[in-house]
């Protein structure tokens, strides 16, 4: 049995960290606890489709609070008997993934063994397992598609845009100003720039609507024609809806990555060099390994 029992960063994160360790799970047949996932775990349609897991995948329970009780006093107890010379015994193992330079492959043999005959708890988040995310990419669309009452907050929004061609514009700023040295930290001006190169790939006869989303206060002003909308900051509905973009333009985050996945629509990746001159620069992410997404080809 896998034990997974902590969130790190932020939604995006989460999606990625979760869906990674069910996918393993069933690539790899070990059984996996997760503790606690996600204060937003409510949205998902993952708990009435976990019979399709043939029981790969369980929590405690719904309650945050209530886990991070029982994830305290179930991992002193792990701990109490591994350094009292009992964790061969019982084959109680620890993992540690927070090395950012060196992401663990969970198709590691000893890991899937370890995961298998005992109790293996894993921490960190620097982990990924390619190959069993994309066998199992379908299933994790399902299992993280939305609950029909937030599917219908996502789609009272989106439709207000119906005819035209949208695209999504994700704009990242807080921890980005430090996070990376800085490389995806953008000014107004270079996402105007941006969006202005977009425009110009189309007809001036396809009406288009780009949509910004941000954790924070944004209000883009062009000098040229632009038609501009606002997602409404909740972070499930403007997440999903991204995902019912067209096109997708962000820096490397994981929140525009699991839009682009889960909604299969192309999105470009914006570093302090880009200028966007053809559409075949927007491709679907595939996957997400720790700070390095994977696009089709």
């Amino acid at each position: 049995m896998l034990i997974y029992c902590d969130r790190y960063g932020r939604l995006g994160n989460n999606l990625f960290q979760l869906s990674t360790l069910i996918s393993g799970s069933i690539r790899s047949n070990f059984r996996l606890l997760n503790f606690y996932f996600l204060i937003n775990y409510k949205c998902f349609r993952l708990p009435e489709y976990s019979h399709e897991l043939k029981k790969q995948y369980f929590r405690i329970s719904g309650s945050i609070l209530f886990n991070k009780l029982i994830n305290r006093i179930l991992l002193t107890f792990l701990h109490f008997i591994y350094r009292n010379g009992f964790g061969k015994i019982l084959n109680i193992c620890f993992r540690n993934c927070n090395n950012d330079k060196d992401p663990f492959d969970l198709n590691d043999k000893r890991f899937i063994s370890d995961s298998k005959k005992g109790i293996l708890v894993l921490s960190g988040w620097y982990f990924f397992d390619r190959e069993g995310f994309t066998e199992n990419s379908a299933l994790i669309r399902k299992l993280f598609s939305l609950r029909p009452d937030f599917e219908n907050r996502v789609m009272k929004f989106i439709s207000q845009f119906d005819g035209f061609l949208k695209i999504g514009v994700h704009i990242r700023r807080g921890d980005f100003r430090v996070a990376h040295n800085g490389a995806y930290y953008f000014d107004d001006d270079f996402y105007i720039r941006r969006i202005l190169e977009v425009r110009d790939l189309f007809s001036s006869s396809i009406p288009l609507v780009f949509i910004l989303y941000s954790d924070e206060p944004v209000r883009l002003e062009s000098a040229s024609p632009v038609n501009i909308a606002y997602g409404i900051g909740d972070e499930i509905v403007d997440l999903y809806s991204m995902s019912c973009c067209d096109y997708i333009l962000a820096s490397n985050s994981t929140y525009a990555c699991w839009a682009s996945f889960i909604g299969e629509k192309p999105m470009f990746l914006l570093d302090k060099g880009s200028t966007i001159t053809k559409l075949e620069e927007f491709r679907i992410c595939r996957y997400y390994i720790p700070d390095h997404p994977v696009f089709a080809d």
